[in-house]
């Protein structure tokens, strides 16, 4: 009768899902999320993920929270933290079309004066 009631009550305890998002966003025909693990406890649920993250294997890492809801039966999965890159843009990516549009720039300015 009591381990009934342990085995009841840590039914209704959270646990915490690491999901990871492995391979390019938008790329078509994989499976993109691989489960990590589960913990029970958030703060090293989050801990693992940032140390999983911080690894570079991953572009983006979700910690879920899972939860059976006692009246309806139905299990909750609510994300407390989503960790993603950025996508970074090259330097040169910015400055040629700038540098390029200056020197067009340059260019339209001198025939309009000199040129005249």
């Amino acid at each position: 009768m009591k381990s009934e009631a342990i085995l009841t009550s840590s039914i209704f305890q959270p646990e915490y899902v690491i999901y990871a998002f492995a391979s390019a966003e938008g790329k078509k025909g994989s499976a993109p999320w691989h489960r990590i693990g589960t913990l029970p406890d958030e703060t090293q649920a989050k801990e693992r993920a940032r140390s999983i993250f911080g690894s570079g294997e991953c572009s983006r890492i979700e910690v879920r929270r899972r939860l059976l809801d006692p009246k309806t039966g139905m299990m909750s999965d609510d994300p407390v933290a989503v960790l993603r890159q950025q996508p970074v843009f090259p330097l040169e990516q910015i400055l040629v079309p700038a540098a390029l549009a200056m020197l067009c720039a340059g260019i339209a300015l001198y025939f309009t004066m000199f040129v005249n």
